[in-house]
């Protein structure tokens, strides 16, 4: 049965209210006042007011719970006025008038169907959730209705948990439980925690959410309950764990600082504090890593990590990086700093390790290496010599500074001595072996003269080798040539190195011209190495290519560069002259290796030396940059040349266009500057070299460009001409010479 309460009716209003309502459906109580029915409201339940409307009790519908339902009775000239209180609450209204018992019974009738409608479909969302629920009479504490789940929780049966209050089962006092309700409005939380406890009396940690509800008119607590023992049993262990990290970070004996995804430091530790002359308090929440990196361009960059190093992106920034630290009072030091991920979060861990004073003295070291590597650079030969019957070109690149790659080139009376080294090691150990390898090879020659023979160089600084007492780790591979100038007659000796000497003859036909055999070292007998030499003759135009095994050897992606690829490059490009050859191969090593540093970034020494000999039918001219000396230098270069081609009209355009740019563009028409040319027949083809002393101009674009690209520029369109005119055109690095090629025979009809 529902309960009415009705406020302010007289004694007609009530009788008609009661004749309109079934008095066996609904128990009505009358109250006179406002005040009244507050404490009614307060003491009993109700399921709605009936309030007969006026100025006197208009203050009632907003002191009275909003849970309650209020249907006022009010005259048809109140309308507009209720209209106001409309816009506050859910509020019916009835209006006194004829129809009035007739309407009356049908709101109260549909009020109270909704609210058992209502209860209905809370009962079932409570009897059928899988969740903790109870209903608690929030004045008593009394346990109103606890669905099946709480009572398989509590462990009690339903009629022993609802004869229970609250405070039985939660084990706080009531001071505690006004403290838990103050902590949890200071933290902003909409649920509690407390202890209750369990039939047996076994206690579980648990959160409750509670707010109000009315049922059946019944003002009640409605109570979520979660289990949170394991969560919390968890989270002691966690935090466990966590001091125990806490331990670890503290004590890692590096300055380690946690970083949040905003650069915030929320973690360091006291080496941190030592590290940057900050505490902890300081440091904690209020810095960002940002703070001590001293220099912008380094900021920017680090800057960038931290955004990749949390992006989705494939290519990731180093872990480990050095950078320029300021502290506290301006002090910039070197740090190495590693840096990480934590795992599943946006957070990172960085340790840091002051290595200025490391720096200072690897720096020393560096400065004593490199004092080192200009001393080794100055026993080596310039990069071109130029010798009456023979031009040498050399290329050396150490994979570190200092390098463990040596070669040399002795003229003695009519003999070219010349050799090429590659001890263990790199570094200073393999500088100072090379060093002692060179003085051992002059002494010989010094003693011998020209009488001498490469066996008899090799046996020699094989014995004194022996006598040094190097360690056994040690090694020399030694590639060793004599050339009598007169006769072209190579005698070729080879211990350890096991890439052959290559020599390139008539068509770009490439030989191994002496197999290797063991090296020199105090585990080798010298019963087992051939030192005996090799006898070749060597022809106009033929080269001799020297190399160690650091080119061949060298590998990207598990690809080398390799032999084969080497023997391609020689037969495409063999007419060049020999400091051409050597930058077609440099070139083509770079691209492979992808070197863009000041040094190697290869792992071992490179090294080229190519001789070549420049045979009889050449002519050589010089002359000042004058554009009318061009006719007569042309004429008596073709007058040369008419004998041995077909094609003497395409080479007269070609060297007159380059040798123009040579004296305009070139040298600028600076008479004191000069031209060099050079000019070689052999049976293969015919080579003109021209250089200038000009600054050179960047010739890859030129050469890249067609005729049409070119437009107006006179020094494009000659070099795309004359590129057209014969078989190679190719140009130094520098741009300021540059050489053509043009084949006979059979590669030109």
């Amino acid at each position: 049965m529902a309960n009415i309460l009705v406020v302010g009716a007289d004694s007609h209003l009530l009788r008609e209210i009661r004749d309109s309502l079934n008095d066996s459906e609904y128990n009505l109580t009358a109250v006179s006042n406002s005040q009244t029915a507050i404490d009614e409201i307060e003491k009993n339940n109700y399921n709605l007011i009936l309030l007969n409307y006026n100025h006197n009790n208009s203050d009632l519908v907003n002191e009275i719970n909003l849970d309650l339902t209020i249907i006022l009775m009010i005259k048809a000239n109140e309308k507009s006025e209720v209209l106001e209180l409309l816009k506050s609450r859910s509020i019916c209204y009835v209006v006194k008038d004829n129809c009035f018992p007739q309407f009356l019974s049908v709101v109260v009738n549909r009020n109270i169907d909704l609210q058992e409608t209502q209860s209905t479909y809370y009962e079932s969302l409570f009897k059928d959730s899988g969740q903790i629920l109870l209903l608690i009479n929030p004045t008593t504490g009394k346990i109103a209705d606890a669905n099946t789940t709480a009572v398989n929780f509590y462990g009690w049966s339903k009629e022993e948990l609802l004869n229970k209050t609250i405070q039985e089962i939660n084990t706080l006092t009531k001071a505690e439980v006004f403290a838990e309700m103050k902590a949890a409005k200071e933290e902003d939380r909409n649920y509690f925690q407390f202890e209750h406890r369990l039939a047996g009396d076994q206690l579980k940690d648990v959160e409750v959410y509670s707010g109000p509800i009315m049922i059946n008119g019944q003002k009640l607590l409605y109570s979520m309950i979660y289990d949170i023992t394991e969560r919390k049993q968890l989270k002691e262990e966690l935090e466990g764990q966590e001091e125990k990290y806490k331990v670890l970070f503290e004590t890692t004996g590096t300055a380690t600082i946690i970083v949040e995804e905003d650069t915030t430091i929320s973690l360091a530790n006291q080496q941190m504090v030592e590290l940057s002359g900050y505490s902890k308090r300081q440091l904690e929440g209020k810095k960002s890593w940002t703070d001590f990196v001293a220099y912008q361009e380094e900021l920017e960059k680090l800057k960038s990590y931290h955004q990749a190093r949390r992006s989705e992106g494939e290519e990731k920034p180093p872990n480990t990086y050095e950078f320029h630290f300021k502290d506290r009072f301006g002090t910039v030091k070197n740090v190495l700093i590693n840096i990480r991920i934590l795992p599943n979060q946006k957070q990172s861990i960085a340790s840091m390790n002051d290595i200025t004073e490391l720096k200072v003295k690897e720096e020393k070291l560096n400065q004593n290496i490199e004092q080192a590597r200009k001393l080794h650079k100055s026993f080596l030969p310039q990069a071109v010599i130029d010798l009456e019957e023979i031009v040498i070109s050399s290329y050396y690149s150490p994979a570190e500074k200092l390098g463990g790659d040596f070669y040399n080139f002795q003229q003695i009376e009519n003999k070219l001595i010349f050799y090429l080294a590659d001890v263990s090691g790199h570094g200073l150990d393999g500088a100072i072996l090379n060093i002692s390898i060179k003085e051992k090879i002059n002494n010989v020659i010094r003693k011998e003269s020209a009488a001498v023979t490469g066996e008899d160089i090799l046996r020699r600084v094989y014995q004194e080798y022996q006598k040094d007492d190097f360690p056994e780790d040690y090694f020399v591979c030694l590639q060793l040539g004599i050339l009598d100038l007169d006769t072209m007659r190579l005698q070729y000796n080879n211990v350890g190195a096991h890439i052959p000497p290559l020599l390139i003859s008539r068509r770009g036909k490439v030989n191994e011209i002496l197999k290797p055999n063991l090296p020199i070292s105090t585990v080798v007998n010298k019963d087992l190495i051939d030192f005996n030499d090799q006898v070749n003759s060597v022809q106009d135009g033929d080269k001799l290519l020297l190399i160690t095994d650091g080119l061949f050897e060298e590998s990207r992606a598990g690809e080398m560069f390799g032999e084969k690829r080497l023997v391609e490059l020689l037969k495409e490009y063999y007419p060049l002259s020999a400091e051409m050859l050597v930058q077609v191969i440099r070139e083509e090593f770079r691209k492979f290796i992808g070197q863009k540093d000041k040094y190697n970034t290869s792992n071992d020494d490179i090294t080229l030396v190519v001789l070549e000999h420049k045979g009889k039918n050449r002519l050589e001219k010089e002359f000042a940059s004058q554009l009318c000396l061009l006719e007569e230098i042309v004429a008596e270069i073709i007058n040369f040349l008419k004998d041995h081609t077909q094609q003497i009209m395409d080479i007269q355009m070609g060297l007159h266009e380059m040798l123009a740019n040579a004296v305009e563009h070139g040298n600028q028409l600076n008479e004191e500057k000069k031209v060099k040319i050079k000019v070689a027949v052999t049976d293969d083809y015919l080579r003109i070299i021209i250089q200038d002393e000009g600054t050179g101009f960047d010739h890859e674009e030129k050469l890249n460009n067609s005729l049409e690209d070119s437009g107006c520029q006179e020094r494009g369109r000659g070099i795309i001409i004359t590129k057209q005119l014969f078989d190679q055109l190719q140009y130094n690095k520098k741009g300021n010479q540059v050489c053509l090629v043009k084949f006979r025979g059979d590669k030109n009809g």
